[in-house]
């Protein structure tokens, strides 16, 4: 949430006329509105001289609060070049992250789509708490930015409607550009197979002189960007190098900016040079590689691609491919290089053409192209590498469990590295490196617990990955989310109905968010499960709690409808669902049904917790509470007595007062 405002705006306007200050803060909102949009967040309100912006809804990226930093800073950056279009006035903004709602709210014939929660409040009293001119920044927003923007620590502040001080830090500048994610410390964990292949493909460049194009492929965290950083430090000790160039979400600065920084990094060029400058520092390049006879055309393309040019459009897109060419095969030829392109499902179709173009045509030269890409390349991309003589495809698989567990121990503590511990982490990271390091990392900081809420930098790249789905895709995500980490087909179809189910499955399926089970415990129906445990819990959390309770009371009814004979198997389940759905009287049902199974087949201690869930769930005077209380008594003593018989410590003695659960 960012929220704008103009300082000292209220006694400009006593002074003013109502149409001036009309045309100000109109002005002044669209040149806002505009930085908002340019860096992926929308507009929300507009109230007199205050602007309220949100990043992350209704479309979510996984750098969400660094963009809002970024734009924030571009707008005092603006107002401090344009005076003229802020009325010399300058600004306060706020910043804070976190979980908000995002609905339509008003009359029923007026009803916007609107922001709720305590997120916006802490953004606002930011805001207002902000010197003129500053940028002031919440606690979330602060952990989520800090390697990429320059802070200064503030004392926390007493604000309005808040009974603790509010922790606020004061932006200051970025970095040079948009950062990636940082990268792992220490050894490469796993991978030797993907690694060895580079190198084996990166043998055959050099000696042939010959291209070939590699495309790393996994999705987000999978540990391509790793990867491709240890196959830069093999390259570079045998004497090659590699230059890479990343495409961007946003600022992307024309179709072939990944091309461009590579030419920039060669040429020495930098992002404050004069145009003249840098067409100078181009023309030394090309001039070097190239003798003066060929520099000046090739030199003369080039410019168009890094922006610096002043002849306008290359008529021919084929000399602009082709000069890029000469480049890179120069380069090559000087030196065995590795062009690699990272983030390539974000990269313009431009880019794409120029990148198969030169992998197609580039001759005699030791040059391997290196692009990282999501499976989303193949979205618009379908054919991407097809026919090229030179291309390998390599996907990055989930680590297995041995290696999975090697890298959660180098981030959690000695007394965390339990058994329970590193496996409820990994079943939830799903061999996910990214996941396995920032849920490992946040146990260890005290952050949170697994087994409980995610951290919010998990949480953004997954829910990133939900809002650029289909809508069709993201209807059937949300719906399995409400049956659990395993759903049926069956239960989709009873929720969404089977128009178009079959064909957004698969693609769901190839898009890894779900593995079709090869056995199903429903007979005659599919059975899936979620791949990782966090796509479930982050795509359940998008939900509201009326949408969940519809759905809850769906599932229950198509459960109880198929389970027939078998209904008591499913006596949990059932109990979730209807709990979900609201119906205490079922739920209290089907835990005490769960509770007896449990019982029966001497899980005691289960059945304790599940007796305890229908007690919580049942009324003062209902007069079911005299049996279960007694069941639960017994089941405790029972599992009293199974603890010593096992060697296990037991868990407490039977209470004194049912109405008081063991610990």
């Amino acid at each position: 949430m960012l929220f704008a405002d103009l300082s000292g705006f209220t006694a400009l306007s006593e002074q003013s006329d109502p149409e001036d200050i009309r045309t100000i803060v109109d002005r002044c909102m669209n040149v806002l509105g505009e930085i908002v949009h340019r860096f992926g967040g929308s507009v929300n309100q507009v109230v007199g001289d205050g602007l309220l912006a949100v990043f992350g809804a209704p479309v979510a990226h996984e750098d969400d609060p660094e963009r809002a930093l970024r734009a924030a800073l571009e707008m005092q950056q603006c107002a401090s070049e344009h005076p003229a279009d802020f009325a010399g006035l300058p600004l306060r903004i706020g910043i804070q992250s976190g979980e908000v709602v995002f609905a339509p709210v008003g009359p029923e014939d007026r009803r916007e789509q609107t922001v709720t929660g305590d997120v916006v409040n802490t953004a606002s009293r930011l805001q207002t708490s902000a010197p003129r001119g500053a940028i002031l920044v919440g606690e979330e927003t602060w952990r989520a930015t800090t390697r990429c923007i320059e802070y200064e620590t503030l004392e926390p502040l007493v604000v309005k409607g808040k009974r603790e001080p509010l922790r606020a830090w004061r932006a200051i500048s970025a970095l040079a550009g948009p950062t990636a994610r940082p990268l792992s410390a220490g050894t490469l964990v796993g991978r030797r197979g993907e690694l060895g292949l580079l190198r084996t493909t990166w043998a055959r460049v050099v000696a042939d002189r010959r291209p070939h194009l590699v495309t790393v492929l996994g999705p987000a965290g999978i540990g391509k960007t790793r990867l491709c950083e240890e196959f830069r430090t093999a390259v570079e000790a045998e004497g090659g190098r590699v230059l890479k160039g990343r495409c961007l979400p946003y600022g992307s600065g024309g179709g072939y900016s990944a091309f461009a920084q590579i030419v920039k990094e060669v040429a020495g060029i930098f992002g404050t040079d004069p145009a003249l400058e840098a067409r100078q520092k181009l023309d030394g390049l090309t001039t070097e590689l190239l003798g003066e006879s060929e520099a000046k055309s090739v030199a003369s393309n080039l410019s168009v691609i890094l922006g610096i040019g002043n002849n306008g459009l290359v008529k021919d897109r084929h000399m602009l491919f082709f000069s890029a060419r000469r480049l890179v095969e120069a380069l090559a030829v000087r030196q065995p290089t590795v062009f690699e392109v990272e983030d390539s499902h974000l990269a313009e179709p431009s880019l794409l053409d120029l990148v198969e173009f030169l992998a197609a045509r580039v001759t005699d030269a030791s040059a391997m192209f290196l692009t990282s890409a999501r499976p989303e390349l193949f979205d618009d991309r379908a054919g991407w590498g097809g026919g090229l003589a030179g291309y390998t495809a390599l996907r990055i698989e989930a680590l297995p469990e041995a290696q999975a567990r090697e890298l959660a121990a180098r981030f959690l503590p000695t007394e965390d590295l339990t058994d329970a511990v590193v496996g409820r982490l990994i079943e939830t990271a799903g061999g996910n490196p990214l996941f396995i390091e920032e849920l490992a990392a946040s146990l260890a900081e005290g952050i949170t617990d697994p087994r409980e809420a995610l951290p919010t930098s998990v949480k953004a790249i997954v829910a990133a990955r939900l809002d650029a789905l289909p809508p069709a895709e993201r209807r059937v995500l949300l719906d399995a989310s409400v049956v659990g980490k395993t759903f049926w087909r069956g239960a989709l179809a009873r929720l969404g109905g089977t128009d178009g189910l079959d064909d957004a499955l698969d693609e769901l399926e190839a898009r890894e968010f779900l593995v079709r089970e090869r056995v199903s415990r429903i007979e005659g129906d599919d059975e899936f499960s979620f791949r990782h445990i966090l796509i479930r819990e982050v795509a359940y959390s998008t939900l509201s709690r009326a949408a969940r309770r519809e759905r809850h009371a769906e599932v229950a009814r198509f459960v109880e409808e198929t389970a027939g004979e078998r209904l008591g198997d499913m006596a949990g389940v059932l109990a979730h669902h209807w709990r979900g759905a609201g119906d205490a009287d079922s739920a209290v049902e089907y835990l005490q049904a769960a509770a007896d199974q449990a019982g029966r087949g001497w899980a005691k201690g289960e059945a304790v917790a599940l007796y305890s869930e229908a007690l919580d769930l049942m009324d003062d005077d209902d007069p079911r509470r005299p049996v279960i209380r007694m069941k639960r008594a017994v089941a405790h003593q029972a599992a009293y007595h199974a603890d010593i018989d096992f060697g296990r410590p037991p868990r407490g003695a039977l209470p004194l007062s049912p109405e008081s659960p063991p610990d």
